[in-house]
This record gives C-alpha cells, sequence and structure tokens, in this order.
C-alpha cells in the first residue's frame, strides 16, 4: 500500500499513484485547506517494478500544494479477515476468578507504561527547574499553585473507587477488533457531528480501516464506526456513572499472553536501530454504551454494531526496555507524552508509522482521550497493578498519578494554548486561578512522611515524592469556589484521586485501604509546578 502526505491550500489537488510508468486505480483527490494522508490503492508487483507517486495541482484557487512525505509498504499477499460473529471474540478468553487481581502474573501493566525518560515513569531529579511565570493576579505560580491545591484539598478530597474511574482490561493479543459506532451529543453519529471527526477516527482506529472523506469538509462520508475497530470481549464492560469508561489493552496483564509488540511485513518482532521493541496496545474510551440499533441475529459489522462510544483514543508504541543497553534518545518514542508521533523514519519508529491505522502503527493525536488534559488514563489512576506491587513490597504506585481539581484555569496565557505540557487540552473554566491542567507537582525530598498514615498514605506520599502528580481534569463535589476581590482563588473547591475500578471491593486496592489514602497527606508541603517541559526534556533543569 501507498500513501503520501500532503498539505493543501485553498486549490484542487490530485494524487495518483504509478507502477512501471502507467496509472493504477483511481485518481485521488486531497481535501483542501488541511493536511492530510491520501491513501492510494493497493496493488501487486514485481521485485523489480517502477512505483511512483505524482501530485497534479490546478492553477485556480490560491496558496499552494506541498508534498511532506510518500510512504509504501510491500507485504505478501493475505487471507482475507472473517467477519466476526455476533458474539465477539470468536474464541472467547475466560473471565478471570475474582480473585485474579490480588495475584497478577508476572507481566502487568507497569512493562507498557512508557519508555526510559517517559514524564510519567521517570522519578523527578532533585534539581528540577520550577516554572517562573505568575498567576493573573502578579503571584508567582511557585506560590499561588500549591496555595490552591492546599485549600482545594482541605476544602474536601476523596479517592473514586466504585464510579467516575476505570477498569483496565487485559484481553488476548489475538483478540479481533470490532466496530465500534461514534455516537456524542444526544446520539448524533458520524457524520453529523458540527467539527471534523477524522482526527478520533485516526486516533482510535485499527486495522484494515478505509474511511472516505468529503473533499470540501474533509469529514468522512460514511465513517460512523471506529475504523476496524476495538478489541471487546465479553468480560469488558463500561464504568458505573455518566463517564461510562473503560481501558482495554491487547495483551499483558491477566490477559494470559504477552503484551502486543510492533512487528515487521514477515510477522517478526520490529527492533529499533538501539536494539528496543515497540510495545503496547491499548484504547481508552469514554461513554461506552450497548448499540440500540444492534441486531444479534446477524454478525458485528459496520452497519451492526454491538457497542458505541462518545470519546477516546488508541496509544500504541510504548519502548520495551530489552536487556541491558540503554535506550537512546538520539529519534525516540513516546506515545504517552501527549504530542502526535509525526511521520518519521520507519526504522525508529516501525514500518507502519506513517501509515495511521496499520496493524503496526505508533501514531495518535494528542487532543483526543478520556481525561481533559488528554494525558493517557492507564497513568491516570492507580491501578489494581500498582496496589498488589506495593502489598508485595514496593514502596511506591511506580508512575506519576492524576489527581483532579474543582477549579483549573482556562484559557492559560502566555504559553500559546489552553494547555501546560503534557496536557494536550483543557477543560478548566477559571479565568483567574493559578494551577492549569498539565501542571505537575511534588514533594521535595527533604520533606518528611508524617506519622500515622496509612499503608495506601505511605504509597501515595512516596509517589508523590518520586515521580510527582499532573493535574489532568476537574471535578464536581465540594464547596462551592470563593475567589478575592482581585479573581484568585480564596476557598472551597476538592481534590480527587481515582483508583482502578473495584465494583466488588475485594481487589488489592481495597485490601491495600486506597480510600484512605488522601488522609494525612500534607498538601500545605506541595511544590510547584515543575517547568514546562517537552518529549525530549520533561524533567528541565535550571539551566535548561
Amino acid at each position: 500500500m501507498a500513501s503520501v502526505f500532503i498539505h493543501v491550500d485553498a486549490r484542487p489537488a490530485v494524487a495518483s499513484l504509478y507502477v512501471d510508468g502507467a496509472q493504477v486505480g483511481a485518481t485521488i483527490t486531497a481535501p483542501q485547506s488541511q493536511s492530510a494522508w491520501l491513501s492510494l490503492p493497493s496493488t501487486s508487483v514485481s521485485a523489480s517494478a517502477a512505483i511512483s507517486v505524482q501530485v497534479r495541482t490546478g492553477t485556480s484557487g490560491s496558496g499552494y500544494v506541498k508534498v511532506y512525505s510518500v510512504h509504501g509498504d510491500l507485504t505478501p499477499p493475505v487471507t482475507p479477515p472473517v467477519t466476526p460473529p455476533a458474539t465477539p471474540p470468536a474464541t472467547p478468553p475466560a473471565t478471570p476468578p475474582a480473585t485474579a487481581p490480588a495475584t497478577p502474573p508476572a507481566t502487568t501493566p507497569a512493562t507498557t507504561l512508557g519508555q526510559p525518560g517517559n514524564w510519567a515513569t521517570t522519578p523527578i531529579p532533585s534539581g528540577v527547574a520550577l516554572a517562573t511565570g505568575a498567576a493573573p493576579n502578579g503571584t508567582p505560580l511557585t506560590t499561588a499553585v500549591p496555595l490552591e491545591l492546599a485549600g482545594q484539598a482541605t476544602a474536601d478530597s476523596w479517592v473514586n473507587r466504585t464510579a467516575y474511574t476505570t477498569k483496565i482490561f487485559y484481553v488476548p493479543v489475538n483478540t479481533p477488533l470490532q466496530p465500534v459506532r461514534l455516537c456524542r451529543y444526544n446520539g448524533q453519529c458520524i457524520p453529523n457531528w458540527g467539527s471534523p471527526t477524522y482526527d478520533l477516527w485516526r486516533a482510535a482506529m485499527g486495522e484494515s480501516n478505509a474511511a472516505t472523506f468529503n473533499a470540501t469538509t474533509g469529514k468522512p462520508v460514511s465513517d460512523q464506526y471506529i475504523g476496524g475497530g476495538i478489541p471487546i470481549t465479553s468480560t469488558v464492560t463500561a464504568s458505573p456513572g455518566n463517564d461510562r469508561e473503560a481501558v482495554i489493552c491487547r495483551g499483558g496483564g491477566d490477559s494470559g499472553t504477552p503484551p502486543w509488540v510492533a512487528s515487521n511485513a514477515d510477522g517478526t518482532p520490529f527492533t529499533r536501530p538501539d536494539g528496543q521493541l515497540i510495545e503496547g496496545n491499548c484504547w481508552e474510551v469514554f461513554g461506552l454504551a450497548p448499540d440500540p440499533t444492534y441486531n444479534p441475529s446477524l454478525p458485528i459489522s459496520s452497519s451492526n454494531t454491538q457497542w458505541m462510544m462518545e470519546w477516546g483514543a488508541r496509544r500504541t508504541g510504548f519502548i520495551a526496555q530489552v536487556g541491558a543497553s540503554p535506550v537512546s534518545t538520539t529519534d525516540p518514542l513516546d506515545t504517552l507524552s501527549g504530542a502526535y508521533a509525526r511521520p518519521v523514519a520507519p526504522s525508529w519508529y516501525g514500518p507502519d508509522v506513517a501509515t495511521p491505522g496499520a496493524p503496526n502503527s505508533t501514531t495518535f493525536d494528542s487532543v483526543w482521550g478520556v481525561t481533559a488534559a488528554r494525558t493517557p488514563l492507564l497513568t491516570d489512576v492507580v491501578s489494581q497493578s500498582d496496589c498488589q506491587a506495593v502489598l508485595s513490597g514496593a514502596a511506591d504506585f511506580g508512575h506519576a498519578i492524576g489527581i483532579q481539581l474543582q477549579g483549573t484555569r482556562n484559557p492559560v496565557t502566555g504559553t500559546g494554548g489552553t494547555a501546560w505540557w503534557p496536557a494536550g487540552s483543557s477543560d478548566g473554566t477559571s479565568p483567574s486561578v493559578a494551577t492549569t491542567e498539565g501542571m505537575r507537582v511534588f514533594f521535595r525530598p527533604n520533606i518528611a512522611m508524617p506519622s500515622g498514615l496509612s499503608a495506601a498514605g505511605r504509597a501515595l506520599f512516596q509517589t508523590l515524592q518520586r515521580y510527582g502528580a499532573v493535574v489532568d481534569d476537574t471535578t464536581g463535589g465540594g464547596p462551592a469556589l470563593s475567589y478575592a476581590t482581585d479573581g484568585s482563588y480564596q476557598s472551597g473547591g476538592a481534590l480527587m484521586l481515582r483508583s482502578e475500578l473495584d465494583a466488588t471491593g475485594t481487589g488489592p486496592c481495597a485490601t491495600l485501604g486506597v480510600g484512605s489514602a488522601l488522609t494525612g497527606i500534607p498538601w500545605t508541603q506541595i511544590s510547584g509546578p515543575i517547568a514546562m517541559g517537552s518529549d525530549s526534556n520533561p524533567n528541565p533543569n535550571p539551566a535548561s
């Protein structure tokens, strides 16, 4: 398959595939006034064939046409996929016993959270730089943000365990994908949304997707479902509450199979030049619900979907550390960073990096995801495996965690957008508070852990001291916010932490007593925010 990535202004443009000088398939019209990948026809070629892509532009309109990249894959013939049966997957995995979370297998979510150097899994260095900006009233951020966070935590705080959080499901690595209908805003489905949705289609889609786009609007013409789909099995359920969330990962955890690993065309594992593998294939979904139009007497298909969702993202391509050799930082891949992985060298990112939706694609878009900040839901929650690790002797939860506040700031001034890296967006509504979604806070090494904390509280304190927390969403509940005469935060609000859903109260987090984790945490001694980092420099030092 061949594809071309081009940018088109307000003038017509088309692309064609040529083999040995002869055009193959139909000419593809490029959508105007945007950048996009155009998928060209698949065809059989000989080893000596001359393959080219021709892009032509008309003389009407204005602006220019730029060709950024051309990508092609040579793959052996494959057997057409079989339509999944009405009750997917074809071979449903056995439902894990109720005690399974308490004794996870050797492969745990910690192996797929991110590469060394990732902001969520790298300890905060002692000399990390703090933000130098000021709140709207002129107070330094390093003063205003800790005061706001401590004030909201004091006003009210709790751990969500049975609703408005997510369950992390691990399904066998070979679980087939099934189409899922994309519907939002009182049942309106693609293509009836008021804004282009091809980015969400691209972010969450899977194998063998082919959507037709309107050349003028850039919206999918008939793509009302998430591409090749999501690996939903009979064990997957949405969380209670209006959010109806779920995280679904292929392989790893308690799936009974190793994690998904990017592969070459011949099926062998893809290896980067530095000897590392790329693993991890997870979907996070919001608003997951049964599709009322589903007909169980017919096979599941794009016109007969069993499930529908409102929002979500496909996260794939985490680095797997192999052996003792260090991971190269020359051309790293970090899909937890909140940045779109643009087409780059296939030798580093895998053969399908520039083919969104392909089996081994490692691209995603930072503006999609379940948390308002678009940071990964997988690292937002304290998972059952995190709690089991602590019960087994670990001092902390192993990664930065997400916290939610009643009041966060939006819009952001002085940062060129509405989010603070690693966030990709924000749902804050206050124009005058200092705390912005994406800001990271932590306890300095010299802050002593208070006596009397519960086991969960000790693990949380040491997590905040080693990895910190990221403000990634807002929450309801708690006393109403009140403001000073200059518009700055004065009192009220709430702070929330999410633990992985445990409806029965029998999992490792219940055994650890995670509900007490926030009790006694000395929020008045929190430091931050950390200076805004980047993919290549997540924890800036004072000299950077």
